[in-house]
């Protein structure tokens, strides 16, 4: 939603998305109280207007990648896990390979935005950052490809 109203066949244009589709969505938007109708729009010879806050739009900014996660880990497995609920056996690693590269993408994105700027300056009071820029030294014991590690060495060289 941009900073002006819009009805569902407007964004359902914007997005190349069918329109009933954007109704439903909004509707559950609209719901969950992530998105707001207009006072105006609940007239009966008026088109339903819908609007995102800024509040919320500060809140969403960034979150795109976790409405990625459920399709794509559905799409990964989802009729081996099915045959394997009947049958007992396992799901071979080799189906999450995307899945798994995409948690990777996510990460590096979140330790980008925030692990320097947010997390560190916050753990213990700050006493952590301020061992850091003293020369202290950290360890990452974790998963990945050390994303984390580089970030914090080059925030603290």
């Amino acid at each position: 939603l941009s900073d002006a109203p819009a009805t569902a066949s407007e964004l359902a244009a914007r997005s190349g998305m069918s329109e009933r589709y954007a109704e439903e969505i909004l509707a559950v938007l609209v719901t969950g109280d992530v998105v707001s109708l207009e006072d105006d729009s609940l007239s009966p010879l008026r088109e339903l207007r819908y609007s995102l806050s800024c509040d919320r739009k500060a809140a969403l900014r960034g979150m795109g990648m976790y409405f990625e996660e459920l399709p794509l880990l559905s799409q990964c497995a989802f009729s081996q896990v099915c045959q394997s609920a009947t049958t007992g056996d396992g799901v071979d690693s080799a189906n999450y390979e995307a899945f798994g590269r995409w948690m990777g993408k996510l990460a590096d994105e979140k330790h980008a935005g925030q692990l320097v700027q947010k997390l560190l300056p916050a753990l213990d009071g700050g006493k952590v950052s301020e061992t850091l820029a003293a020369g202290g030294r950290c360890m990452d014991l974790g998963c990945g490809e050390g994303s984390a590690a580089i970030l914090i060495a080059r925030a603290f060289p």
